[in-house]
Formats: C-alpha cells, sequence, structure tokens
C-alpha cells in the first residue's frame, strides 16, 4: 500500500516539474503534466526535448523551432531535481 501511495506523491511531482517545462517552453502544461505523472523521469527528459512553439503573429500559424540554447540551464536543474528524488 505505501508503494502505491509513494508512486504516486512522485507521479505529481515528475508531473509539476514536466508541466512547468511545458509551460516555459509555450507547449500545453497539461501534455506536459501528463508525460511527467506517466513517465516519471523520462517524461520529463521527454518534455525537455521537445521543441519550442512559438505563434507567428502575421500569419496565425505555429512555428516549431528547436532552442538549445535555453536547455542547458534546464537540464541542470532536471538534473539535481532528480538526484534529490532518488536520495
Amino acid at each position: 500500500m505505501e508503494y502505491i501511495l509513494v508512486s504516486i506523491f512522485l507521479g505529481f511531482i515528475t508531473g509539476a516539474i514536466g508541466r512547468y517545462i511545458a509551460k516555459e517552453k509555450n507547449r500545453s502544461p497539461l501534455e506536459g503534466f501528463w508525460f511527467g505523472f506517466l513517465l516519471s523521469l523520462f517524461g520529463v527528459l521527454i518534455v525537455a526535448l521537445l521543441p519550442n512553439k512559438k505563434i507567428n503573429s502575421t500569419t496565425d500559424k505555429l512555428d516549431v523551432k528547436p532552442n538549445y540554447e535555453n536547455l542547458i540551464p534546464k537540464l541542470d536543474i532536471l538534473f539535481v531535481v532528480m538526484v534529490l528524488l532518488f536520495i
């Protein structure tokens, strides 16, 4: 019983991290939460590696361009969180 509660608790934590990362990348926060909740740290990594979504104001179409410059600091934070979760 305790294992299930701990798993759900960690799922909510990784879901919140995935939500935050997705929101920073202009993606759906719900998408980030479910990736993080269902796939745990792999889901957070997937969300972190997804490209940013930018809206082009002249044509109102989505331009998806990867922004790897902002990825490195976020991966550092992700690594610290992963280490803290497993200690």
